[in-house]
């Protein structure tokens, strides 16, 4: 029997045509593309850092609305005792502010050009704006020279200019006359 049974493993062996037999071994192969789909996400995720980088990099500063204006600092000299001067009234800033029409014709004359595009009132202070010379401004900037945008009112703008509070309204007062 042992003649058959070599027999039968010879004739076997030259009729090897690869179809899987009980003897047969079987190899596992891990699949690729596991490791494809890893190197995929790899690259994807370095392609949207830089992406990230770059926005991050080529956006402008932001200027924030809230700007505080520069304070000016002043030197004082000290008089001279033999010689008497007589100071120059100031004007004082009224906690109210008046119409542009009722201040004097001199400081009315200093005021520089102003053209008003826009006004925008909001209860929130941080969404008001105001579009003067094409420029858009929030409470506390400077318009233009010495003119600062005090605050935005539901009816118009209060600036001060030269220690001067005036109003001007939306509906009257916006012309550059």
């Amino acid at each position: 029997m042992s003649y058959i049974l070599d027999a039968l493993n010879k004739s076997q062996r030259e009729n090897a045509s690869g179809t899987p037999d009980l003897n047969t071994m079987h190899l596992q192969v891990e699949p690729r593309s596991r490791s494809k789909m890893l190197w995929i996400v790899l690259v994807a995720m370095l392609i949207a850092g830089n992406g990230a980088f770059f926005y991050w990099q080529t956006q402008p500063a932001i200027k924030s609305h809230q700007s505080n204006p520069v304070t000016p600092v002043y030197t004082v000299a000290t008089p001279d005792p033999e010689i008497e001067v007589t100071p120059e009234p100031q004007p004082m800033v009224d906690a109210k502010p008046v119409p542009v029409s009722e201040l004097p014709a001199a400081i009315r004359q200093e005021l520089p050009a102003m053209t008003f595009s826009s006004h925008i009132y909001a209860d929130d202070e941080d969404f008001r704006m105001v579009s003067i010379n094409g420029r858009n401004l929030h409470s506390g900037d400077f318009v233009a020279g010495e003119v600062i945008l005090r605050e935005i009112t539901e009816e118009g703008v209060v600036f001060e200019y030269r220690n001067y509070l005036f109003e001007m309204s939306v509906l009257r007062d916006w012309s550059s006359d």
